[in-house]
């Protein structure tokens, strides 16, 4: 199989194995790249009890201030990438960029200021509630932006007959997972 992702990425399958925290280490990312997909390594650098610091590990504040560093600087990347090469339209450049509005702008960094203040509060809380619960909570973003893009932005208005049966099994599939994430929490 071969399109954009596979060519970019030089894979031979456009999936890519997420780099969950502690469950994804070299056996995985090793395993997943050795069958033609992208493996990931996950970042276990936080230590699990915030009360107890481990050396070599991040606190919640350490990790927050690390992940904001890595959003500001890959999104340099991703979006020169993405600029570069888009999975649809034709190539743009900065200039093309910054004729855009300041309302539209103004809107992406708000949208991130949001995301990164939610995100920052998963990984302080994570100490307390203990991490399945908080990446349960975290992931209910990803509910939010769907009911967003389905309910507000209408983006499945023109789809074909069927699709909105397919979105409720895709929402109650999506809740039914973050329960039982939540649920799996380990003492």
């Amino acid at each position: 199989m071969s399109n954009r992702i596979t060519t970019l990425l030089g894979i031979q399958y456009p999936i890519i194995q997420a780099g969950m925290v502690w469950t994804s280490g070299w056996k995985l990312a090793s395993a997943a790249a050795n069958a033609g997909c992208l493996g990931l390594l996950g970042a276990a650098s936080m230590y699990p009890d915030f009360t107890r610091p481990e050396a070599g590990k991040l606190g919640p504040y350490g990790a927050v201030f690390v992940f904001a560093v890595g959003i500001v600087l890959s999104n340099f990347l991703l979006n020169t990438l993405m600029m570069k090469k888009p999975f649809v339209g034709t190539p743009v450049t900065y200039a093309d960029y910054f004729k855009g509005g300041l309302g539209t702008h103004l809107t992406g960094i708000l949208g991130g200021i949001i995301w990164g203040v939610g995100m920052s509060f998963n990984i302080i809380a994570s100490g307390r509630a203990g991490f399945a619960i908080s990446y349960g909570l975290g992931q209910g973003a990803t509910m939010v932006a769907a009911f967003w893009g389905v309910f507000i932005w209408r983006e499945f208005r023109t789809a074909p007959s069927g699709t909105s049966k397919l979105i409720a099994a895709m929402f109650a599939c999506f809740l039914a997972g973050l329960a039982l994430i939540i649920m799996a929490r380990t003492s």
